[in-house]
């Protein structure tokens, strides 16, 4: 995703502080630990879900206008065609290519 346009610093730091509160902070316990997920209620109707590792509460996303609809789109998007992706405590890493002699081989 990228921003295109002329913005001043503080409508850039507006629009990062709501994707936080919207995609990263728990909403039950307010830490930012949360794992997206999607949960598929029918084919064409799927939720993204945020799971919180810090107090195991899981939220539904729910967007209040079409720029937050639009970045729902994109993370379930991303996550639709990223199967690979092992996510664990807020951390995502790569399944199959992990060396363990090489920590920083990712």
């Amino acid at each position: 995703m990228s921003i295109t346009g002329g913005y001043t610093d503080t409508q850039i730091q507006e629009a990062l502080q709501i994707y936080i509160n919207r995609f990263v902070i728990c909403p039950a316990c307010s830490i930012p630990e949360t794992i997206p997920q999607l949960k598929k209620e029918s084919k064409k109707n799927i939720l993204l879900e945020l799971k919180c590792s810090a107090c195991g509460k899981t939220s539904e996303v729910k967007c209040n206008n079409k720029n937050e609809e639009k970045t729902k789109d994109v993370i379930i998007s991303f996550l639709n065609k990223n199967e690979w992706i092992i996510k664990n405590k807020g951390n995502m890493v790569i399944n199959n290519e992990l060396d363990d002699s090489n920590p920083f081989n990712i």
